[in-house]
């Protein structure tokens, strides 16, 4: 037997990290019909300007990290995941993540990126654009973060 078929092919390993970031779930999605497919650990429930959002514990391509949803009205607006609001990693290692997510995303999405200034000295904010999705990595002084919203 050859070692071809033993590992995973990449582009197997890149869906099992799309599965990881989308979760199954879709931008619209009542907050009940996300209940259902999440399994992550639910930490707390809080209401910050008309937006219910919903915090869970979990990891994103081998971090720990905060997964936060974003409901308006009742239906799922964004999500998204925050590295650092256990302020558990130092700046350098967030540096180190955030280049590392980078080279990820770039994987999963390709290498057409809108990029921004995030000021300060902190690395760029990037946007990848995919089936009406805009996914953001973001990395200033609000923190480390992962977002996914529509492109309206």
């Amino acid at each position: 037997m050859d070692n071809q078929h033993a590992c995973p092919s990449k582009a197997k390993l890149n869906q099992v990290k799309i599965e990881q970031l989308f979760r199954g779930v879709k931008l619209g999605m009542s907050t009940s019909q996300v209940k259902k497919l999440e399994t992550a650990k639910f930490i707390l429930q809080e209401n910050i300007d008309g937006v219910q959002a919903w915090v869970y514990s979990t990891s994103l391509f081998g971090y720990h990290t905060l997964l936060v949803y974003g409901f308006e009205n009742g239906k799922l607006a964004f999500y998204g995941y925050s590295f650092d609001a256990g302020q558990e990693y130092t700046n350098d290692q967030l540096t180190a993540i955030y280049n590392n997510l980078k080279q990820q995303l770039i994987t999963l999405f390709g290498n057409q990126y809108e990029q921004s200034d995030s000021g300060q000295g902190y690395p760029p904010a990037l946007a990848f654009h995919k089936d009406g999705l805009v996914i953001a990595l973001s990395y200033d002084a609000d923190g480390l973060a992962v977002t996914v919203t529509s492109e309206q």
